[in-house]
């Protein structure tokens, strides 16, 4: 069940190991590839691509489209 905070945004607590995780990737990644980031960024974005696109939603639907409108 998703919680939800006075602006109707996920509330989720992630573990800090995770995040870690996340950045040990990555580096490693870049580190592997000679330092390219047009490589870090083919994977992540891969990764990333369906979570990015629902945010981008969740942010058209919201404050962006008030802006765009008025």
């Amino acid at each position: 069940m998703d919680c939800l905070d006075e602006n109707g945004e996920e509330d989720i607590e992630i573990p800090k190991a995770l995040g870690d995780i996340f950045e040990s990737v990555a580096g490693a990644i870049y580190l592997d590839s000679g330092m390219s980031l047009d490589a870090v960024w083919k994977v992540y974005y891969r990764m990333m691509k369906p979570h990015i696109g629902k945010c981008l939603l969740a942010v058209v639907d919201g404050s962006c489209l008030y802006l765009v409108q008025n």
